[in-house]
């Protein structure tokens, strides 16, 4: 009987194996690989002396990119942190008008993004998603950081392009009247700005559902994780909205300076340097977004282009935090508001730190003078 129940345990051993061996053929090298190297470190770390070559560049690989995105995730955390302040101090200008609102969402749109890259590598870092090849559908149902960057890219080449359109037509309306009661709200601008940012994310989402099965080649980096039917005309429409906002910016910087040089009334004077002011106040918000929409595209085009090119991709969205930041920083130094705005409030922190600092220092000294 112990023999039969030996060879029972065997077969039942064998079969066991047999078993794991077929699940471990259906996984591709690369996460077999990770899998060793997490039970590996789990275990005993001098058994990565013991790792084939194979596994060993695979593990130093996987050291760079954990390395690359914590500075990403620091660098992000910086840049969310500057980003909100730059909302909340324009949110609390005196005169707030259409611009602000403008501006406002076009930083909300950089906030929601980089929540979105967050959350992305805050799943990346989990063994079982680094794969090479991956379903579009299984990229996308986990979590929704994808389709939020998908809305957040739209939205904030949409505000930046309608704002410069109102410019060009407040420039125009200088020598009108009538085109100024012509002109639509910042609200249902804004309102336009998120329907069509919402419309482009819902093709994208029926895409990938009518066709799950399209393998795309990438690490489910932000909108990458697409179907490709529809990756491409995402990625041109956002190039095309920023050219065209870099333009029509252009275009009312050179008919403005041909409304201040024929101008001989003082009261079309007044409107003239309001215009030259509010211009000078949106120049970071076009000039940024323009680079920091062609970073993201460049980085999809060259990986659908070749895809061996870029073989670290977190790089890209290390620069995109970069700029976010400087963005952020650039527009309240050199708005002198939003700067004065600032340091009055790093004045009123510091005396109610100071302050509340006396409070608990004075009944140490009174309880000392007590007793003594």
């Amino acid at each position: 009987m112990l023999v039969a129940a030996s060879l029972a345990g065997d077969t039942g051993e064998r079969g066991k194996q047999h078993q794991t061996d077929d699940k471990r053929r259906q996984f591709p090298t690369e996460l077999r690989i990770c899998h060793t190297l997490v039970a590996c470190m789990d275990q005993q770390i001098h058994c990565l002396q013991n790792l084939s070559a194979e596994e060993y560049h695979f593990f130093q690989q996987q050291y760079l990119n954990a390395t690359l995105i914590n500075f990403y995730m620091v660098l992000s955390c910086l840049a969310l942190l500057c980003n909100i302040t730059l909302i909340i101090l324009t949110c609390k200008e005196k005169h707030y008008n259409r611009t602000h609102r403008f501006i406002c969402g076009h930083v909300s749109g950089c906030v929601i993004s980089l929540i979105s890259g967050m959350m992305f590598y805050l799943r990346i870092l989990v063994p079982e998603f680094r794969l090479c090849l991956v379903k579009s559908v299984a990229c996308l149902l986990p979590i929704p950081a994808h389709s939020i960057n998908f809305f957040s890219d739209d939205f904030m080449s949409f505000c930046a392009f309608f704002m410069a359109v109102d410019r060009l037509i407040a420039v125009r309306s200088i020598m009108s009247v009538k085109i100024v009661n012509k002109l639509p709200s910042s609200g249902m601008l804004l309102f336009t700005a998120a329907f069509l940012s919402s419309a482009d994310f819902v093709i994208s989402m029926g895409r990938v559902l009518f066709w799950p099965n399209v393998l795309v080649e990438s690490l489910c980096i932000k909108t990458r994780l697409v179907s490709v039917f529809h990756f491409i005309p995402h990625v041109m429409l956002s190039i095309l909205l920023d050219n065209c906002t870099v333009v029509i910016y252009l275009l009312a910087l050179v008919k403005l300076r041909r409304r201040r040089l024929s101008t001989d009334n003082t009261i079309r004077f007044i409107q003239v340097r309001r215009e030259i002011i509010v211009l000078k106040k949106i120049r970071s918000v076009i000039l940024f977004t323009f680079f920091l929409h062609n970073i993201p595209s460049l980085q999809s085009l060259l990986n659908i282009l070749w895809p061996t090119l870029i073989t670290e991709p977190c790089l890209f969205d290390i620069a995109y935090s970069g700029l976010l930041t400087i963005f952020a920083l650039y527009s309240i130094f050199t708005d002198r508001s939003l700067k004065l705005t600032l340091l009055n409030w790093m004045k009123m922190s510091l005396k109610f730190f100071s302050l509340k600092r006396k409070i608990e220092i004075a009944p140490q000294y009174s309880r000392q003078y007590k007793y003594s």
